[in-house]
């Protein structure tokens, strides 16, 4: 599932919200027309700026990159070539609703284009927390850059 075998995440991103927001913006992300109305208000709840919200947005980076690295696990292994590389142990198994849109990902990117859009939005995500930005909006950005790249 989406903790990857470790309960004490599982935990965190049930409890945080975070795992139910991602499930609404994979939902989005799957569709042909965003609906940017209904994601700002996804990421404003996922990227609360306040200490105690700090669970929220770190299942938010979890998440996303979660998404990203899958996409290119699949991107890869459909080609027949070496799978990207992922720790010891880690499910790489989609969940019922983010195969929808790693299929998408997939039609449009390579595995290496994915990984590098990973590994982008990990450095992204970081900076975002450091600086005290504006998190909901640095999700909304990110995310809405995630599906245009996806259109034909």
């Amino acid at each position: 599932g989406l903790g990857e075998g470790a309960p004490g995440r599982a935990i965190m991103l049930a409890n945080s919200g975070a795992a139910d927001c991602y499930q609404a913006v994979c939902a989005l992300l799957g569709e042909d027309r965003l609906d940017v109305s209904a994601l700002a208000t996804i990421c404003g709840k996922w990227g609360q700026g306040s200490a105690a919200a700090r669970g929220s947005r770190l299942g938010a980076v979890m998440l996303i990159e979660r998404l990203l690295r899958l996409a290119a696990l699949s991107a890869s292994s459909a080609l027949g070539r070496d799978p990207v590389q992922v720790a010891p142990g880690a499910d790489t198994t989609p969940c019922r609703f983010e195969a929808p849109v790693i299929a998408k990902l997939c039609r449009h990117h390579s595995a290496a284009t994915l990984a590098e859009m990973q590994a982008q939005f990990t450095v992204d995500a970081a900076k975002a927390e450091g600086l005290y930005a504006d998190f909901a909006h640095f999700l909304l950005r990110q995310i809405v850059k995630i599906h245009e790249k996806t259109l034909p």
